[in-house]
């Protein structure tokens, strides 16, 4: 129980009263989603101009990356739920992101190692028949 004010009493004692219900709630404001969503560590969604409303640098404070190979044109923004053109951005330290890394990680490593074949390749040499 949330204790609001102590009263003292005539004996020497103190009464406590408890705050009414209807003030135990936080109230519902636009960002209470995304704060959910963050205290959560889950994906969150935002589109253009709400990515301009969330704090400087908060993808470091909070630990969340831009997923760079995400864009969706009709998905909900969790923070002002419009349904606009939207980018992802999930946390860190979650599974999901350790997938990610780990595939990035092996696409970089394919690249590097066709890159390297066709440098030792003379047909792909321009000018050489």
């Amino acid at each position: 129980m949330r204790i609001n004010e102590l009263h003292p009493v005539k004996g020497g004692g103190v009464i406590a009263r408890a705050l009414p219900f209807f003030k135990w709630r936080r109230p519902d404001g636009l960002a209470s989603m995304v704060c959910d969503i963050i205290a959560l560590r889950k994906t969150l969604i935002l589109c253009h101009s709400c990515e301009g409303k969330m704090p400087r640098r908060w993808e470091s404070r909070y630990n969340y990356n831009f997923v760079k190979g995400f864009h969706a044109e009709g998905s909900a923004c969790d923070y002002c739920r419009a349904q606009t053109p939207t980018n992802m951005y999930c946390a860190v330290d979650g599974v999901y992101h350790q997938m990610m890394e780990k595939a990035r990680k092996s696409v970089e490593e394919t690249k590097a190692r066709e890159r390297g074949l066709y440098e030792k390749d003379r047909r792909f040499f321009l000018g050489v028949n």
